[in-house]
């Protein structure tokens, strides 16, 4: 069950983000994002809303790894 509260792995913000669809690019599956308000960035929202599960600690590395491959 995906959580319903948003911790921002960057900024730690618990503000509310606004949610972007995107149409994924194949390899990425990635069809939502999180924009935090605080500190602007673009988060996958499986990882802003750590669905399956995963706690903030797991969510701030997959969000390291994410970053590094972005750019």
């Amino acid at each position: 069950m995906p959580s319903e509260k948003f911790i921002c792995p960057a900024c730690n913000s618990r503000k509310q983000p606004v949610i972007a669809h995107i149409e994924p690019i194949y390899p990425n599956m990635i069809t939502e994002l999180a924009m935090c308000p605080d500190c602007n960035a673009d988060i996958p929202a499986h990882l802003a809303y750590r669905w399956n599960g995963i706690g903030i600690k797991k969510a701030r590395e997959e969000w390291k790894k994410y970053r590094k491959k972005k750019f």
